[in-house]
């Protein structure tokens, strides 16, 4: 007996001086499992995504036998150094509204964000019979400061013009009744910074459209207040954001594997804090 528990304490003591080179092959492994092996963790979905799902879908049910339907404007605000969050969110709120068949315009004040958002319209579209110029179009990169976004919702046709082809707005069928930010009921900006700020002081109080905000981890806490006033009507946080509306739509993409990764890799560093602990723990009883 005595043997035994000499055993046990000594296996415990070593827990606490594992090599880190052998940390590290743990953490490869744990990655890389679920690319593998299929590892499904549920997602739940919390209120601030749904509140951006509810907002697609309310403008969807106003468009029910409307001769001009209202749109959605998607602000591509991000690039290449936020893609890990800001892409899934964005490819979804866009699998969405095609879905839905909600019409919508993509635009940003970054200069790949928007082509980005342009390349997974045109990959999603012919999945639900969309079409550009019809069912949504692209104005691009676009300039936005205050003066500009102020003369963007008071003429939306007279600022944009023409889309990324050179077509002229008026020959475009999905703009058809659209002249200010008041045919514009839903502003989606997903960004990397705090660019929905101004959306919200400039815009919201004249025109009274609803706004969600696509945010990188670190931003989103700043934004919960926002939530609480209404000035938000919905929030995608991260690659959590994302995850959870694939999970709404039920097409598992980008975010969810992303998210099966990082659960793997939390649950790894929690059995090595729990492991590491308990070492400690009996370590210091035998010392006693």
């Amino acid at each position: 007996m005595a043997h035994r528990e000499n055993t046990n304490q000594g296996f415990w003591q070593r827990a606490q001086t594992i090599d880190r080179r052998y940390l590290f092959v743990l953490l490869v492994v744990a990655v890389a499992l679920p690319s593998f092996v299929r590892i499904s963790i549920p997602v739940h979905v919390f209120d601030d995504t749904m509140g951006v799902y509810r907002s697609i879908e309310g403008v969807a049910r106003a468009n029910t036998g409307k001769r001009y339907r209202k749109m959605v404007l998607v602000m591509c605000d991000w690039g290449p150094g936020s893609k890990g969050e800001n892409w899934p969110q964005t490819e979804s709120v866009i699998h969405h509204m095609l879905r839905r068949g909600v019409p919508f315009m993509i635009m940003g004040i970054d200069t790949v964000g928007p082509t980005l958002a342009e390349g997974m319209a045109e990959r999603i579209a012919p999945r639900y019979g969309r079409r550009y110029g019809i069912d949504w179009v692209s104005f691009g990169f676009r300039y936005f400061g205050d003066p500009q976004l102020l003369s963007f919702v008071k003429d939306i046709p007279g600022f944009v013009q023409r889309d990324i082809h050179g077509t002229p707005v008026a020959k475009l069928p999905v703009m058809a009744g659209i002249h200010d930010m008041s045919d514009v009921p839903l502003l989606i900006d997903v960004a990397a910074g705090p660019e929905v700020d101004r959306w919200i002081r400039l815009a919201q109080p004249t025109y009274r459209f609803k706004a969600a905000f696509g945010a990188t981890a670190v931003m989103a806490p700043a934004y919960y207040p926002y939530l609480d006033s209404g000035q938000l009507s919905g929030l995608l946080v991260g690659m959590r954001g994302g995850a959870e509306y694939e999970e709404l739509l039920g097409a598992p993409g980008q975010a969810t594997q992303g998210m099966t990764l990082q659960s793997m890799a939390h649950l790894l560093v929690a059995a090595l804090v729990i492991l590491g602990n308990i070492g400690y723990v009996v370590g210091r009883r035998a010392r006693r």
